[in-house]
């Protein structure tokens, strides 16, 4: 069963905004540059605009949190030498999903989970030991029924509610990465898989293999 993080602890260190923002002017608008001198380390490899339009920020020092005026370290990663996020998003429920990639060590890879309306969340760390196809994640996404896919480096898991069930990778995707996850309005699921093509997955036809479609 999922874990509960009592390694990575939420941590409030809050930088304000400079007024003397570095802008670049363009004939179609103001680029605006926000980086370390504004709270923001160097590594940023996610964004993630939540319901109630707060910005977070996935960099390789930890989550950020950005309001308007702010950023705040909300969960922080102590192996930031060798982890990335790959992914966040907020389900429908409320909950936001972070997707870690970058090592094969079990604590510092994996899905995070949390609700973002906790002043002090508690963080949820589901790994390979909870059923998740790899602990190195790629992407995160959520199905129209509310189900959150999971690409990995070793396949695909689907949360359904509280279940965890991840698919036996097809020959295609044996070795290579999940890269990224979509959905069309039949049902259908569509991967991308890294060097072999893109994978299509149709729970209609009542089968778990998956089709390579391009190569």
């Amino acid at each position: 069963m999922s874990t509960k993080s009592h390694i990575i602890e939420p941590m409030p260190v809050t930088r304000v905004i400079p007024p003397e923002n570095v802008s670049y002017p363009t004939s179609r608008g103001v680029w605006s540059h926000y980086d370390a001198n504004h709270g923001i380390p160097d590594g940023v490899t996610a964004l993630m605009l939540d319901r109630n339009g707060f910005l977070w920020v996935g960099a390789g020092s930890g989550l950020y949190k950005y309001d308007g005026s702010e950023f705040v370290l909300i969960y922080q990663n102590p192996n930031v030498m060798e982890v990335s996020f790959r992914s966040v998003i907020q389900d429908r429920s409320g909950q936001i999903w972070l997707a870690l990639g970058g090592v094969t060590s079990s604590i510092f890879s994996g899905v995070v989970r949390f609700d973002p309306e906790i002043s002090q969340p508690e963080f949820t760390h589901i790994t390979t030991d909870d059923g998740l196809a790899g602990n190195a994640v790629s992407t995160i996404q959520e199905a129209p029924n509310g189900d959150i896919w999971i690409g990995t480096g070793r396949g695909v898991t689907v949360f359904e509610g509280q279940r965890c069930s991840s698919f036996e990778p097809c020959e295609a995707m044996i070795g290579a990465a999940a890269s990224s996850i979509c959905h069309d309005q039949a049902g259908r699921v569509w991967v991308a898989v890294a060097k072999e093509g893109v994978m299509m997955f149709s729970a209609e036809e009542q089968s778990t293999d998956w089709v390579e479609i391009a190569h």
